[in-house]
This record gives structure tokens, sequence and C-alpha cells, in this order.
């Protein structure tokens, strides 16, 4: 049997999409606030009263992450394999923005995540004592290279 080689994507941070409807997603387009984990709440980012809004919540938040992930050339060429760690932030206006690379196999892949980030729907900001604040979020991603037989459509 003919194999090649393809690279599989796992975002670990957006397992739960995988099962859900696109068009459940697509009709929830109400805000709904999107937390924090726990040991990302810091000094310069505390836990806000309210959390910063997505357009569908997290839900919606990880198919478009999701949606966009596409494995860039370059990096396919190269090969790659590893984590993803990138922050960025809501803004006191609900812009998405500020990426900061905390790990990355390849440049490319860096790349692909912040147009994704630069790409989302304008959030709500997080509120702490009725005035909007910044909050800071993650995209945390597995890339490893796998073999799939020639015939699948991956």
């Amino acid at each position: 049997m003919i194999f090649t080689r393809f690279i599989a994507v796992i975002l670990t941070a957006v397992s739960t999409v995988a099962c859900t409807p696109t068009s459940k997603i697509a009709a929830d387009q109400g805000y709904a606030e999107v937390p924090v984990p726990e040991q990302f709440i810091s000094e310069e980012y505390p836990r806000p009263d309210v959390w910063a809004k997505y357009p569908g919540g997290k839900e919606n938040l990880d198919w478009h992450i999701r949606m966009n992930t596409k494995i860039p050339e370059q990096a396919r060429k190269d090969g790659y394999e590893g984590r993803v760690l990138l922050s960025y932030e809501v803004d006191k206006e609900g812009q998405a923005g500020n990426p900061e690379v905390l790990m990355s196999p390849h440049p490319a892949i860096t790349e692909m995540y912040q147009k994704i980030i630069f790409d989302m729907k304008t959030w709500q900001p997080a509120i702490l004592n009725n005035e909007p604040v910044p909050q800071r979020y993650y995209i945390i991603s597995s890339f490893k290279a796998g073999i799939l037989p020639e015939s699948s459509d991956n």
C-alpha cells in the first residue's frame, strides 16, 4: 500500500467544536462570556466582574479558530512538530490583538494564528468595577507529523 506524508492538527483548545453542527454555531450570534482558565489569571489581567464576550460564546470562538487553521505550505515542506502557545489581548474596545508568541514550531504557523486573531469579530470587553478592561486569552495547539493512505481525503 502506498502512503503519503501529511500533517495532522490537533487543537486542544478547540476540542468541543468537532461535534457541534455548523448551522447551530452560525445561528447563535448572541454574545456570551468566555472565561479564562484560573491558571492564566494574573495581577496584570485580574479576574473581571464580567468576562469578555464573543459573538456566539466560546463555541463560536473555537469554531472560528478551527475553521481558519490551515497548515501553511512552507511549514508542510519544512516539516514540523510541536506545540503552539500564543496569547492575545481583547482590549477595552473589544478588539483582539497584541499577539504574543510563547512557543511555535514554525514561523508560518505563527503567522497563521496571528491572522486568525486579527480576523476575530469584535468582542464585548471584560468589565471590572463597571469599567471595560483588557483581558488576555490563549491559543494552545499541538502539531504532529503522521502517515495516511494515499487515497485519504486529507
